[in-house]
């Protein structure tokens, strides 16, 4: 009798969740159809969480440049997670961007903006990838190290840039500013240079 009452349950969750799914896929615009409003709304929520991927793949570009400048010897499997941690924040920014510049059709300023950052995001990658072939050295060279991530935060830095410059546009008035924004964030103020 359980066995007919969880089968029963099974395809009732099953029939429910084709009815909603239909639903959502009826109405594209979104569950309250404000159609072109929910639409920028969402493009200003992929743009941001672009940018908190490019902060964050900065963070990690900090922490391996801090880490090489007070290590006396890189351990080859430390620096290397990290070194990860950037080239995934970096490819998750790319996809977000995607979307945005998808949803953004002719807008050629939107466009123009995302085509900036990726070029940037795409020579950070490019010395990520070198960051990664140096730490997973048998005997990492700390200065080599230190001029990769020199270099990839640099990209970094102007595809940051060039994010608020998109924000403005998607997002002129500032109305879906998080707290943590481009400018909160003054990584060289937390690592100093010595």
């Amino acid at each position: 009798m359980a066995r007919i009452h969880g089968i029963a349950g099974l395809v009732a969750a099953v029939l429910i969740g084709t009815a909603i799914t239909s639903v959502w896929a009826a109405n594209p615009q979104g569950a309250s159809g404000e159609g072109k409003a929910w639409e920028q709304s969402a493009k200003q929520w992929r743009a941001r969480t672009a940018g908190r991927r490019i902060r964050h793949a900065r963070e990690y570009v900090g922490g391996v440049q801090h880490y090489t400048k007070r290590a006396p010897k890189i351990v080859p499997m430390i620096a290397p997670e990290h070194v990860e941690e950037v080239g995934r924040n970096i490819d998750a920014a790319k996809k977000d961007l995607a979307v945005v510049k998808k949803g953004s059709g002719d807008d050629k300023a939107i466009v123009a903006r995302i085509e900036s950052i990726e070029k940037q995001l795409d020579a950070a990658s490019a010395q990520q990838k070198m960051m990664h072939e140096e730490c997973c050295k048998e005997s990492p060279d700390g200065e080599k190290t230190m001029e990769c991530c020199a270099a990839c935060m640099k990209h970094l830095d102007a595809a940051m840039k060039e994010h608020g410059e998109l924000m403005k546009v998607l997002d002129p008035k500032g109305e879906t500013k998080e707290g943590h924004d481009q400018g909160d964030h003054k990584h060289d103020e937390e690592h100093p240079k010595k």
